[in-house]
């Protein structure tokens, strides 16, 4: 009868192994040893959304650790922001908003290389019905206050609101006294999506809300690549935003010369610019990391607002890959909108 070593054993007899006993009696052990939450997410920590997207189609065990991690790093990341993310997360659940733009950018780009910088600020989308229920909590319960940024005087003390074609009521620009800036960006619609799809580039077009993580171009983004929304090239906002950008090491290029992205996606090129999407579309790579932390059950909120999910199309110049041209009535038939 072959002997079975414990993991004291294993771990003394090969001191210099890179995983902890418990793993190698999981992978190559008759018998199992469960591992503990902390190994878990110390193996998880180290792996990017790319990886852990396919780790968690393994089984349904992992699917819930996977979610289980996403969901204790996701309140890590809101910490630095909030004194308590959990209760934060049920504002943003109860008030039906998303977190979008660079903050969302950097936890998406998580044990990459394309992860080497901070943001500067955190903004908050919501729906106009919400968004002063939000801007209360701020002020009330995070002592955030609202401010005015400096050296912006008359018209120009105002956000560029025209830039989003009518998609932005009102911005509301906070502080809290060890510097953190949020800005709460009030949607003109019952639901806080519709100012994502005038953003500049697919890059920052990512969000999550309180349960769930929407990237719209994972192919590109995971990548370091962004694709430019050309309604927005003659911008100068846009313009030094792409210089901050192209410092932080991502490739931004039209998508014209980017056309190879979107081939290879069917039933239908959804990286084409001159295709409707949705942010629940096969286009996007969306984690739900269910919230147990307040009694909830494993759910996404974008199952909260179906009939505000916009469509958007980036239009433009014909793409390099030759895409012809469809009816809109077909691109709409083919995202399952209408039957």
């Amino acid at each position: 009868m072959k002997k079975v070593l414990s993991p004291r054993a294993v771990q003394k007899a090969s001191p210099l192994l890179p995983f902890p006993p418990p793993v190698l009696r999981l992978v190559n052990g008759k018998r199992s040893y469960p591992l503990n939450e902390e190994i878990w997410f110390n193996i998880l920590n180290r792996l990017s959304i790319e990886t852990l997207s396919i780790l968690r189609s393994t089984n349904h065990t992992v699917r819930g650790h996977v979610a289980r991690h996403l969901r204790l790093s996701w309140n890590e990341s809101l910490s630095s922001y909030f004194m308590d993310p959990v209760r934060f997360r049920d504002v943003l659940r109860s008030s039906r908003s998303i977190i979008s733009g660079s903050f969302v950018l950097h936890f998406v780009l998580r044990a990459t290389r394309f992860a080497d910088w901070c943001p500067g600020d955190m903004d908050i989308y919501c729906p106009v019905s919400s968004a002063a229920s939000v801007v209360d909590y701020l002020i009330y319960k995070e002592h955030y206050v609202a401010f005015k940024p400096e050296g912006r005087e008359g018209a120009n003390a105002e956000s560029p609101l025209h830039e989003y074609d009518g998609a932005i009521a009102c911005v509301v620009q906070l502080r809290r006294w060890d510097g953190r800036r949020v800005d709460v960006i009030c949607a003109t619609r019952n639901g806080p999506l519709l100012p994502l799809t005038h953003f500049w580039g697919t890059i920052v077009t990512n969000f999550i809300s309180a349960d769930t993580l929407s990237i719209p171009y994972p192919r590109l983004t995971l990548r370091g690549r962004c694709c430019l929304n050309p309604e927005r090239l003659d911008d100068s906002a846009v313009r030094d935003c792409l210089d901050k950008y192209i410092q932080r090491g991502f490739a931004l290029d039209s998508f014209v010369a980017s056309g190879a992205h979107h081939t290879t996606i069917t039933p239908m090129p959804l990286y084409c610019p001159h295709t409707y999407r949705h942010f629940a579309d096969p286009g996007c790579l969306v984690f739900d990391f269910g919230s147990k932390d307040t009694g909830d059950q494993i759910h996404t909120q974008l199952a909260d607002f179906p009939v505000h999910l916009p469509l958007w199309k980036w239009g433009g110049d014909a793409c390099s890959a030759l895409c012809h041209p469809t009816s809109e009535v077909r691109d709409l038939v083919l995202m399952g909108v209408f039957a």
